[in-house]
């Protein structure tokens, strides 16, 4: 993708649903999607309801804004590996705007977005989110926020939350919330063997021990929340 592709498609695309920008090693370097692009693609794809973007390295604040001003019935958002320039200024006001999202992946590496983010997107977008990947900067003020807003979130993944961000505590809480607010089962999935935690939670026994992502023995309650951690 390069922002002369971009600016063909946002002339071409007008009714564009689904967005996925991917660089990888092998790839053009990402300098060559810049704002600019990004910026074009929000303004003449108004009707994007999924976007994707990863390792794309020049993207900052600026394409999150335009997004929130664009593309309001955004239902998914992934950002995942490096995006170095992202921060919460951005973040919080795509999660202000866009009050739809359903799913949310945050990369581990966004550093600069924090627990203020998970409260927007929380406070936007409670009635509808249903799954979200935390960053390593959130931790029990983002569980919270969820755990209080949320009424039909089944997956909360914080495998790449720093260690001690999120605790016991603080996962008991969330998990309280959602039981009391939830009008249907809310799962999701555990380290390394989801599928097995999962029956292994329907059977009514903790889950196991997961390889590689290791963390605090969780409060629990069976057939209803298995935090990732």
């Amino acid at each position: 993708m390069t922002d002369e592709f971009a600016d063909a498609v946002a002339a071409n695309c007008p009714q564009l649903a689904s967005l996925d920008v991917a660089f990888t090693r092998y790839s053009l370097p990402s300098e060559f999607f810049t704002d600019a692009g990004m910026m074009s693609l929000a303004a003449g794809c108004p009707r994007l309801a999924a976007l994707s973007l990863t390792n794309c390295g020049a993207i900052t604040d600026r394409s999150l804004y335009a997004v929130a001003v664009h593309c309001r019935g955004l239902e998914s958002l992934a950002l995942g590996g490096y995006h170095e320039l992202i921060t919460d200024y951005g973040t919080v006001v795509l999660f202000q705007a866009c009050t739809s999202l359903r799913r949310v992946a945050l990369s581990g590496k966004l550093r600069r977005v924090t627990d203020e983010s998970a409260e927007a997107l929380a406070a936007g977008s409670g009635r509808s989110l249903q799954e979200v990947k935390l960053t390593r900067s959130m931790g029990d003020r983002a569980l919270a926020a969820l755990g209080a807003h949320c009424s039909i979130l089944r997956r909360v993944d914080c495998c790449k939350c720093d260690p001690g961000s999120v605790t016991p505590e603080g996962v008991a809480t969330m998990i309280a919330a959602l039981t009391a607010r939830s009008s249907t089962t809310t799962t999701t999935t555990t380290g390394g063997g989801a599928a097995g935690a999962a029956r292994t939670a329907a059977a009514g026994a903790p889950p196991p021990a997961q390889p590689g992502c290791a963390g605090p023995e969780l409060p629990f309650e069976p057939e209803e929340v298995l935090v990732r951690v």
